[in-house]
């Protein structure tokens, strides 16, 4: 299985399984229990809000949690295994 250091992934975009550009890699969540990663922290595209049903702030623009089971494979770009109508975040 191939690894990354946070500093390969850090800002990567990342499309939905239909090509959809939802944002960039913003962190991880990391079990600490057994060290792995368990969720990418993605900073949404203020444009995709909408269409998530999510309200847009004033300034920036949120953050959301994304299930690494998700992610079907890594390249110059991160690209999930779902649909941009079939996204799921993780709460927390």
């Amino acid at each position: 299985m191939p690894t990354y250091a946070y500093r390969q992934l850090a800002g990567k975009r990342v499309f939905t399984q239909d090509g959809t550009d939802i944002g960039d890699v913003e962190g991880f969540d990391i079990d600490t229990d057994t060290w792995t990663v368990v969720a990418l922290e993605v900073k949404l595209e203020r444009k995709q809000l909408e269409r998530l049903n999510m309200e847009k702030p004033v300034f920036g623009s949120p953050s959301v949690k994304l299930s690494v089971d998700r992610v079907a494979g890594v390249s110059e770009a991160i690209i999930l295994d779902v649909a941009f109508a079939d996204l799921r975040f993780i709460d927390g």
